[in-house]
C-alpha cells in the first residue's frame, strides 16, 4: 500500500474530511478576477477517463429473476397449491384452469412491471441533472455525468447541487428540512 497524505485542509479541520494534495489545488485564476477559471477539457477528460461519470448506474433487470418472482408470493402460492390439490384429486381440468389463471397473472404482472419501468427510465431522462460549469474560462451547461473533480461549477438560488463540491465564493443558504426532518 502507498503511502497515504493525511494532513487536513484549515477550512475542513473539523468535518473530519480527509483532503489529499490533489484535492487542495485550486484551478488557474484569471489575473484580472478572483473567479477560478476552471479545467481544461483535455484535463476534464482525462478526469472523466480515470473516475468515470458522476452517476450511479443502474443494475441491469434480469429477466429471468423477474419472470420467476411473479411465482413467488402469497397469491400464487395459493394458487399453485390449489393446482397440485386438483392434480391429486385427479380433476385435471380444473387444475388446467387455475394454472392458466396463474399463468395469465404472472404474465399481466410482468408486463405492468416492465410499463411502469419504461415510464421510470423516461422520466429519468426527461428529470437528468445539469450543471453550469466552467471549462477553458468559458461557463457552459452540461450533464451532470460530465462534472469530474476539481471543476468550477456555478450555483444558484434553488438549484440542485448536481456533485460533491466546495463553496469557493459567495453565501450559502441551505434548506435542510429535507435532510434532519
Amino acid at each position: 500500500m502507498g503511502e497515504r497524505d493525511t494532513t487536513r485542509d484549515k477550512r475542513f479541520a473539523g468535518s473530519g474530511i480527509p483532503q489529499t494534495q490533489e484535492a487542495r489545488q485550486s484551478a488557474p485564476v484569471s489575473a484580472d478576477a478572483a473567479e477560478p477559471l476552471g479545467l481544461t477539457q483535455v484535463e476534464a477528460a482525462k478526469r472523466l477517463a480515470l473516475d468515470g461519470p458522476n452517476a450511479v448506474t443502474d443494475a441491469a433487470p434480469n429477466l429471468l429473476r423477474d419472470v420467476i418472482s411473479k411465482f413467488w408470493a402469497p397469491v400464487p402460492w395459493l394458487l399453485e397449491a390449489a393446482v397440485v390439490l386438483q392434480l391429486f384429486l385427479r380433476d385435471y381440468t380444473q387444475a388446467a384452469i387455475v394454472l392458466v389463471l396463474l399463468v395469465f397473472n404472472a404474465a399481466l404482472g410482468y408486463f405492468q412491471a416492465s410499463r411502469a419501468q419504461a415510464t421510470l427510465a423516461a422520466l429519468k431522462s426527461r428529470l437528468a441533472l445539469n450543471a453550469s460549469i466552467r471549462r477553458d474560462g468559458v461557463w457552459a451547461i452540461a450533464p451532470a455525468a460530465s462534472l469530474v473533480r476539481g471543476d468550477v461549477i456555478k450555483l444558484s438560488l434553488g438549484g440542485v447541487v448536481a456533485a460533491d463540491a466546495r463553496i469557493a465564493s459567495g453565501e450559502v443558504l441551505l434548506d435542510q428540512s429535507d435532510a434532519n426532518g
